[in-house]
């Protein structure tokens, strides 16, 4: 079943709320949002196509890595040239890099524009220290092991306690 414009409206809201009565509310439908948003979801049409788009935005952890390498070594030198709304939309190609992007343009009484660029990326030392725990190079615990990786070797102790002149063993 072809969904309509409506539909894919809700389903793409679903996905960036992840709630039905809200998606429901903003895609425009009327009633109780609650309700219609549970109608939507029971769906197959529109749940075979969530499905399908979280499976298709799913990152892998190889994707996962790719990314945070990024961040870590992203430079505001790379967004530093944007200047009109192309630039801009070229920009959000890796708009996942910024974390905060605010424009503000200002007229005086004169008439003269002026512009004020804010921009911040997120944060490169936290992009490394994800990427070092995932490589396992800082260790929260440590785990022993033997010789090539087999359990360590145990040992059964004795302890003799003596006990009113009498001695038991543990």
């Amino acid at each position: 079943m072809a969904l309509n414009n409506k539909q894919r409206v809700f389903i793409d809201e679903y996905l960036i709320c992840l709630n039905a009565s809200e998606a429901a509310r903003r895609a425009g439908y009327n009633g109780k949002s609650n309700v219609v948003g549970s109608q939507l979801l029971a769906n197959i049409s529109i749940s075979e196509e969530i499905t399908r788009l979280l499976k298709e935005r799913h990152l892998s952890a190889d994707a996962v890595l790719a990314r945070l390498g990024e961040m870590a070594a992203s430079n505001l030198s790379d967004f530093a040239d944007i200047e009109t709304y192309a630039d801009l939309a070229n920009a959000r190609k890796r708009g996942y890099l910024v974390k905060k992007f605010k424009r503000k343009i200002t007229r005086d009484k004169s008439g003269s524009e002026y512009e004020e660029v804010e921009l911040e990326l997120y944060d490169a030392q936290a992009a490394l220290v994800h990427i070092g725990k995932a490589h396992g190079l800082f260790a929260d615990r440590m785990e022993l092991t033997g010789p090539g990786g087999a359990p360590l070797p145990f040992s059964e102790v004795v302890i003799n306690i003596k006990h009113n002149n009498e001695s038991v063993e543990s």
